[in-house]
Protein backbone atom coordinates (compact mmCIF):
# COMPACT_ATOMS: atom_id res chain seq x y z
CA UNK A 1 0.00 0.00 0.00
CA UNK A 2 2.86 2.38 0.78
CA UNK A 3 4.31 1.81 -2.69
CA UNK A 4 1.03 2.91 -4.20
CA UNK A 5 1.03 6.05 -2.07
CA UNK A 6 4.59 6.89 -3.12
CA UNK A 7 3.69 6.31 -6.77
CA UNK A 8 0.62 8.55 -6.54
CA UNK A 9 2.57 11.32 -4.80
CA UNK A 10 5.30 11.10 -7.42
CA UNK A 11 2.78 11.33 -10.24
CA UNK A 12 1.06 14.27 -8.56
CA UNK A 13 4.38 16.10 -8.47
CA UNK A 14 4.75 15.68 -12.22
CA UNK A 15 1.72 17.85 -12.97
CA UNK A 16 3.48 21.21 -12.72
CA UNK A 17 3.48 23.98 -15.28
CA UNK A 18 5.00 23.15 -18.62
CA UNK A 19 7.50 25.83 -19.64
CA UNK A 20 6.83 27.74 -22.84
CA UNK A 21 9.04 27.20 -25.84
CA UNK A 22 12.12 29.32 -26.02
CA UNK A 23 11.14 32.48 -27.95
CA UNK A 24 14.56 32.41 -29.63
CA UNK A 25 13.82 28.97 -31.10
CA UNK A 26 12.90 30.38 -34.50
CA UNK A 27 15.85 32.29 -35.82
CA UNK A 28 16.24 35.35 -37.98
CA UNK A 29 13.51 36.17 -40.47
CA UNK A 30 11.32 33.25 -39.34
CA UNK A 31 10.60 34.87 -35.98
CA UNK A 32 7.23 36.58 -35.88
CA UNK A 33 6.19 35.66 -39.42
CA UNK A 34 3.03 33.83 -40.41
CA UNK A 35 2.95 30.42 -42.04
CA UNK A 36 3.11 30.57 -45.84
CA UNK A 37 -0.09 30.17 -47.82
CA UNK A 38 -0.75 26.76 -49.31
CA UNK A 39 -1.17 27.09 -53.05
CA UNK A 40 -1.70 24.50 -55.81
CA UNK A 41 1.55 23.29 -57.35
CA UNK A 42 0.17 23.66 -60.88
CA UNK A 43 0.26 27.46 -60.64
CA UNK A 44 3.85 27.44 -59.40
CA UNK A 45 4.93 25.06 -62.14
CA UNK A 46 3.23 27.16 -64.81
CA UNK A 47 4.92 30.33 -63.53
CA UNK A 48 8.32 28.63 -63.59
CA UNK A 49 7.86 26.98 -67.00
CA UNK A 50 9.06 29.93 -69.06
CA UNK A 51 11.86 30.95 -66.69
CA UNK A 52 15.48 29.98 -67.29
CA UNK A 53 18.23 29.86 -64.70
CA UNK A 54 21.19 32.11 -65.15
CA UNK A 55 24.59 30.34 -65.02
CA UNK A 56 25.25 31.38 -61.43
CA UNK A 57 21.89 29.96 -60.26
CA UNK A 58 22.51 26.77 -62.24
CA UNK A 59 25.92 26.28 -60.58
CA UNK A 60 24.37 26.86 -57.15
CA UNK A 61 21.61 24.34 -57.84
CA UNK A 62 24.14 21.78 -59.12
CA UNK A 63 26.26 22.26 -56.00
CA UNK A 64 23.23 21.84 -53.73
CA UNK A 65 22.17 18.71 -55.62
CA UNK A 66 25.69 17.24 -55.30
CA UNK A 67 25.71 17.94 -51.56
CA UNK A 68 22.30 16.30 -51.12
CA UNK A 69 23.42 13.24 -53.11
CA UNK A 70 26.53 12.98 -50.93
CA UNK A 71 24.42 13.18 -47.76
CA UNK A 72 22.03 10.54 -49.12
CA UNK A 73 24.95 8.18 -49.83
CA UNK A 74 26.25 8.73 -46.29
CA UNK A 75 22.84 7.87 -44.84
CA UNK A 76 22.79 4.61 -46.78
CA UNK A 77 25.64 3.09 -44.78
CA UNK A 78 25.53 0.91 -41.70
CA UNK A 79 24.18 2.49 -38.54
CA UNK A 80 26.60 0.62 -36.28
CA UNK A 81 30.03 -0.78 -37.06
CA UNK A 82 30.77 -4.52 -37.24
CA UNK A 83 32.52 -4.67 -33.84
CA UNK A 84 29.53 -3.05 -32.09
CA UNK A 85 27.12 -5.35 -33.92
CA UNK A 86 29.08 -8.44 -32.77
CA UNK A 87 29.18 -7.14 -29.19
CA UNK A 88 25.40 -6.59 -29.19
CA UNK A 89 24.73 -10.00 -30.71
CA UNK A 90 26.98 -11.66 -28.09
CA UNK A 91 25.11 -9.83 -25.31
CA UNK A 92 21.75 -10.95 -26.73
CA UNK A 93 22.97 -14.54 -26.94
CA UNK A 94 24.14 -14.42 -23.29
CA UNK A 95 20.78 -13.07 -22.11
CA UNK A 96 18.76 -15.57 -24.13
CA UNK A 97 20.67 -18.41 -22.52
CA UNK A 98 20.22 -17.06 -19.00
Amino acid sequence: MSRLAVLLLTLAGCGGDVPALDPGFAGGAARGTAYPDLVPAEGLLAAAAGRRLDPREARGMAARAATLRQKARALGGAVIDDATRRRLQDALARHRGA
